[in-house]
């Protein structure tokens, strides 16, 4: 099913990469815009210490392989590995659905160190107070790629990890920088 060869960049897998190779590397203006859309969205950052670089893990379920190909090819050179499959058993038990995910993990670079500081405090995902002034058209729509999806009467976008206050901001910054008039819904996925 995923059997499409994909290879990093050879300098990043030939050697293990100096400290000064690794701040060497850099986010375009262009990528750090989707990278702040898939933040949003399904992204994952880890920094172990504040002394050590953060790391991205990128992870779609099958029906989105050619979302997270995608991906991998804007983030390529950031990587080590290329993408591999991992199997989830679904948590409702009554389906007994087995879940297939592709996923990416990039190398720890101080590249993403600013973005995982705006956006995770204590180790949690945040809305960082600013997110209209870094929300652009471009991260927009990778956030909608990440977790949205047309209900047939307009775009929703799954934002279950925010608190109120967080949505609030996104709210604010929709209309503010999009002139999107957006509303707030409980899901009832939440309850169950």
């Amino acid at each position: 099913m995923f059997s499409r060869s994909y290879h990093s960049s050879p300098s990043l897998q030939q050697k293990r990469l100096t400290n000064l190779e690794r701040s060497n590397i850099t986010l375009d203006d262009n990528l750090e815009q989707v990278l702040v859309g898939n933040i949003l969205g399904d992204v994952y950052m880890r920094r172990f210490s504040t002394k050590a670089n953060t790391r991205i893990v990128f992870r779609q379920g099958s029906i989105n392989a050619a979302y997270l190909l995608h991906l991998y090819s804007l983030y390529q050179k950031f990587v080590n590995t290329p993408p591999s499959v991992t199997t989830i058993t679904v948590l409702r038990p009554a389906t007994g659905k087995t879940r297939y995910n592709l996923s990416f993990t990039t190398l720890a670079l101080p590249c993403f160190n600013p973005l995982y500081e705006k956006f995770y405090v204590n180790g949690k995902k945040v809305v960082p107070a600013n997110i209209a002034d870094i929300l652009t058209p471009v991260g927009l729509a990778y956030w909608i790629m990440d977790d949205g999806g047309f209900t047939g009467t307009g775009l929703k976008i799954y934002t279950n990890a925010f608190s109120q206050e967080e949505l609030n901001l996104l709210v604010e910054a929709l209309d503010k920088k999009f002139s999107i008039k957006a509303s707030i819904h409980k899901s009832s996925i939440e309850n169950q």
